[in-house]
């Protein structure tokens, strides 16, 4: 119970730290969708890879989950075969996002 607790905290305050920070990077790179008054209503134009904070803030919940030795991570440690699967697949998508994104 603590651990679903202690993962769902450190996404979230991964995620909070991380995403202005790239945010402001692509909006340097000008990486960001422009609006056109057709279909992107926004007023500026807004950085399209916000994901990219997200993502990170679950791999890093889930490598501290992995590594803190807490009781109940044993349960994690018998998964890891089905969750090593799953994070590949999740990976595969992730990287298809991104591609699509920076490509427009």
């Amino acid at each position: 119970m603590y651990l679903i607790l202690l993962i769902g905290l450190a996404a979230f305050l991964i995620s909070l730290g991380l995403t202005p920070e790239v945010r402001d990077y692509f909006l340097r790179r000008n990486i960001v969708d422009k609006p056109d008054q057709f279909r992107k209503l926004h007023k500026k134009p807004i950085p399209r890879v916000g994901g990219v904070a997200i993502a990170v803030a679950y791999a890093g919940a889930f490598a501290l989950a992995v590594i803190l030795p807490v009781d109940s991570s044993s349960f994690l440690h018998a998964a890891m075969p089905g969750v090593w699967k799953l994070c590949l697949a999740a990976g595969l998508v992730f990287v298809t996002g991104l591609i699509d994104e920076l490509k427009g």
